[in-house]
């Protein structure tokens, strides 16, 4: 399959499915816009699990010349289990990557704690490794345990190649989690003249900054760019057009219901004077797709006609990308609005947004009219916040 349909195929599933083909979570979703803004890269580097997605990606879509290195296991500066390398009495020594050059000795527990044995592992850094003839354009780290102490070994590097660097962390503990270690982080990009960005592509510097999108975004994936980086280049390449839809205005958008043409679940559009609106149905769930122009806080808001019973309302629950978000239902004499906030960050960011309705049932509002309704949709608008 050529490259290039290999790609719309990738975005397209983005788009659709509101997950990164293959593997949700783990930053893939950021690689064809990261190519084509900071690419090609003659040589990348990929710190993870053997059977890495963000390596299986580079293998297939790019030419880069790959370096593999195991992810760290353990917590709080314990070295690797030895299993990882091969049995611990086997006479290895693995190599593990740092800010130094150096041999350690750790203790490893075996047998759940019943005996120990110490372990010798080799710490090496990517300065070391790496040399001055290769030129990386792309690092990955896909653990946050000890990526500061990864950076600083790769100082000579960073102000040599200028890579982008992909940063997933593992699955958050809590909100708040990972400020301590990703502060460290920022200072070690800071001291390589880089900046590290969260996943709104906001500069992430402080522990302040660092805490509120650890708080508010629980996000998985950052990125490390070099300070003075056009980061609207790299906007433009996360969200340009995606095969038959339209960017929408940066503020946000607003769709009457005859502008909605990718929907499912809906009947034909009826009219009266200058009410417009189609009934969902005749399953209890219907879905519409919108096109976003990039990631932000935005206020959803789901104008209604009026619905086929009230009990819809008591029922109805709406997912946005396949996340459940909580609305409040605002009703007048002429109308219903369901409105929300929504956070959509990078790593969550779709450039096709579904919203989906689900309630308990449909119900016949007219005898003389078989169909069973839902809601009366009018218009979805999206605003951007700040």
């Amino acid at each position: 399959m050529p490259s290039m349909m290999r790609e719309q195929l990738f975005r397209r599933v983005l788009a659709e499915t509101g997950r990164p083909a293959y593997f949700g979570g783990s930053g893939i979703g950021l690689l064809p816009g990261l190519h084509r803004a900071t690419g090609p890269w003659s040589a990348a580097v990929c710190i993870d699990e053997p059977a890495s997605p963000i390596a299986a990606w580079l293998k297939v879509n790019t030419d880069a010349e790959l370096f593999c290195f195991p992810k760290l296991a353990g917590t709080r500066g314990r070295p690797p289990a030895p299993t990882l390398h091969g049995p611990w009495d086997a006479g290895t020594v693995p190599a593990v990557l740092g800010d130094s050059e150096r041999d350690l000795v750790g203790v490893e527990d075996i047998a759940f704690g019943f005996a120990a044995k110490p372990v010798r592992f080799r710490q090496r850094s990517l300065d070391g490794l790496l040399g001055d003839a290769l030129r990386p354009g792309f690092i990955h780290i896909g653990s946050l345990h000890q990526a500061a102490a990864i950076i600083r070994g790769a100082q000579r590097l960073l102000h040599r190649c200028h890579p982008a660097i992909l940063l997933v962390r593992d699955a958050p503990a809590g909100r708040g989690s990972g400020v301590t270690e990703f502060s460290a982080l920022a200072e070690a990009f800071s001291d390589a003249r880089y900046q590290l960005y969260d996943g709104m592509l906001n500069p992430c510097g402080t522990a302040e900054e660092i805490r509120t999108a650890l708080d508010r975004w629980l996000e998985s994936a950052f990125l490390g760019l070099p300070k003075g980086y056009d980061i609207a280049t790299l906007m433009h390449a996360f969200w340009d057009d995606l095969t038959s839809y339209r960017p929408s205005p940066e503020r946000g958008l607003r769709l009457a219901v005859h502008e909605i043409t990718d929907c499912t679940g809906f009947y034909a559009e009826e009219h009266w004077d200058d009410l417009r609106w189609r009934w969902t149905g005749p399953r209890p769930r219907a879905s519409v797709r919108v096109p976003l122009a990039r990631p932000g806080y935005y206020r959803l808001c789901c104008r209604l006609l009026k619905v086929a019973n009230d009990q819809i309302l008591d029922s109805l629950r709406i997912f946005v990308n396949g996340e459940a978000i909580r609305h409040m239902a605002r009703i007048s004499e002429h109308q219903i609005v369901l409105e929300a906030d929504l956070s959509l960050s990078l790593a969550r960011f779709a450039p096709v947004t579904e919203i989906l309705f689900v309630h308990s049932e449909t119900y016949s509002i007219n005898p003389d009219d078989p169909r069973r309704l839902g809601l009366a949709l009018m218009a979805i608008e999206l605003e951007r916040q700040g």
